[in-house]
């Protein structure tokens, strides 16, 4: 649930609240691996590409070789 209300949130630009819910997501399952995406895409969408960045770094440091993780950092590798 706080990962779906997370990313409508976050689709009405109401950024604050969308991490507050995704945090939520990881308070209660730390491997959740979508939470963690859809915070990197918030965050890069808030014009925070390196914290995004590094945030999927660590999560596949958790989690190696995730691929939604390794999409992630590929598609915010692009420019």
């Amino acid at each position: 649930v706080h990962i779906d209300l997370g990313a409508v949130l976050c689709e009405l630009e109401r950024f604050p609240e969308a991490l507050a819910e995704l945090q939520k997501a990881i308070e209660l399952n730390p491997a959740n691996t979508q939470a963690y995406y859809d915070i990197a895409m918030t965050l890069d969408r808030m014009g925070l590409r390196q914290k995004a960045q590094g945030l999927l770094l660590k999560a596949l440091r958790l989690r190696p070789q995730d691929p939604l993780l390794e999409q992630g950092v590929a598609l915010l590798e692009e420019p």
